[in-house]
């Protein structure tokens, strides 16, 4: 895996947990503790993380950042609401975690 790649991993896994710790980071990528401060420390230049100290510390994704929150087009969340009057109601529960995680700007919870 390359710098590029771990960091990018590192980033993914950051946004889906939202906090993690070196030691954590640097079991699941397999290189060192200190490779992982590095890439911490290069990262923080461009990405929404804060390190905290103490009890209850690690490494943070800022609250609020959710970079996929509006990749789905219009179109697309149209198709989506179409679907979901065809659904059974655990599949129209997926799909309406998918529109507001993935599609904010364009979706308003609603009851369907």
């Amino acid at each position: 895996m390359s710098v590029l790649e771990r960091r990018l991993e590192i980033l993914r896994i950051m946004i889906v947990k939202r906090k993690s710790n070196v030691s954590k980071l640097a079991e699941k990528l397999g290189v060192s503790e200190r490779t992982i401060q590095r890439d911490i420390q290069a990262l923080i230049s461009v990405a929404p993380l804060v390190c905290v100290s103490g009890n209850g510390g690690g490494i943070h994704m800022l609250d609020g950042y959710h970079p996929y929150n509006n990749i789905f087009t219009k179109e697309e969340v149209d198709v989506i609401k179409s679907v979901m009057k065809h659904s059974n109601e655990y599949e129209k529960q997926v799909l309406s975690e998918m529109l507001k995680e993935y599609a904010s700007r364009y979706y308003q919870i609603e009851n369907t």
